[in-house]
């Protein structure tokens, strides 16, 4: 990547590599092209493919729906729906 930035920086589009879905879902498998930047409610940010996004949204709803305690894994704060974790979903 260059040193240089665009003005531009709502997007990541200057990225001159491609990323790789850091979900934990992949454990030491092979790790596929990130299609989503999701923002952790400003505590963290991820680089997730669509079917570890699925896959996170379906884990959460699901905790929720069967009474689990969810929680930010970095700052505590509960976590009551997906929304709530993820704040932003941006595609690539």
């Amino acid at each position: 990547m260059s040193a240089q930035m665009d003005e531009r920086t709502d997007s990541i589009e200057h990225l001159d590599h491609e990323v790789s879905c850091d979900s934990i879902f992949h454990g030491d498998g092979p790790r596929p092209r990130a299609d989503f930047w999701v923002d952790v409610h400003g505590c963290a940010e991820n680089l997730f493919c669509a079917a570890c996004n699925v896959e996170e949204k379906r884990v959460v709803d699901e905790g929720v729906q069967n009474g689990k305690e969810l929680c930010c894994m970095h700052c505590f704060k509960p976590i009551w729906t997906y929304s709530d974790c993820y704040t932003k979903v941006v595609p690539l």
